[in-house]
């Protein structure tokens, strides 16, 4: 039977591959796997954070980093990681608990195809 920490990195996985196959530009920050394997910070090169929440709404999503909050300023922790200024603009965090499915995935990743892509 699979973990509960391995169904989650299944469902960050599903979610990050979902968005390239819809053509969109994501970046990954940091680890793929070391991480913790309910939390996946993902980059959208050429839209910044704001701009992605508003195409989720009313799904719950962080822009930045953990420790950065409501702010949509791009996150400190992002720059330390060396990440560019422009992708670190474009980060929002993404957590998956234990009532998220694949469907919830894929309702997002199809979200943010119809919403961003050029």
């Amino acid at each position: 039977m699979e973990t509960e920490g391995a169904r989650q990195a299944r469902l960050g996985q599903r979610l990050f591959e979902g968005l390239t196959k819809a053509g969109l530009a994501v970046h990954l920050n940091g680890h793929p796997e070391k991480k913790l394997p309910n939390t996946w910070n993902i980059s959208f090169e050429g839209h910044d954070a704001l701009s992605v929440m508003e195409a989720l709404k009313n799904v719950a999503v962080s822009p930045g980093a953990a420790c950065h909050g409501s702010a949509i300023e791009p996150s400190p922790v992002l720059a330390a990681m060396g990440a560019d200024p422009a992708l670190a603009r474009g980060a929002i965090r993404f957590s998956f608990g234990r009532e998220t499915t694949e469907k919830d995935v894929d309702t997002v990743v199809e979200m943010l195809r119809e919403n961003l892509r050029g």
